[in-house]
């Protein structure tokens, strides 16, 4: 779909008959040089890695407001999730980071270790 922006120089080929060859073709070259621009930036962008939902909470720090004994509750960028402690039980007000999830239940550890 990104690819259609590459379509826009053939819509001026019309300029080479309505304007003379000296205007119509720099014209051209700015049109043709600005499409390559934006197809590149377009395409740059829906290479970006998501950071949304679960794949982008992974590596992120968040602090435990129910105690992890294994099963808690800690707080990510002022969301509440469930948690599994992979080390040992974790206290109240500890950060701890994410390593990955099980389902909607995200795994953590103790920040530092």
């Amino acid at each position: 779909m990104y690819r259609l922006i590459l379509i826009l120089p053939l819509l001026t080929i019309p300029l080479f008959w309505l304007i003379p060859l000296y205007v119509a073709i720099p014209v051209y070259a700015i049109v043709v040089l600005e499409s390559l621009f934006w197809y590149w930036i377009i395409r740059k962008s829906m290479m970006l890695q998501v950071h949304t939902g679960l794949e982008g909470l992974i590596g992120e720090r968040g602090r435990v407001v129910e105690p992890l004994t294994p099963f808690g509750t800690i707080i990510v960028k002022g969301e509440y999730w469930k948690a599994n402690s992979l080390d040992d039980d974790i206290q109240f007000d500890e950060n701890v980071e994410i390593l990955g999830n099980e389902g909607l239940t995200l795994k953590v550890k103790r920040e530092g270790h």
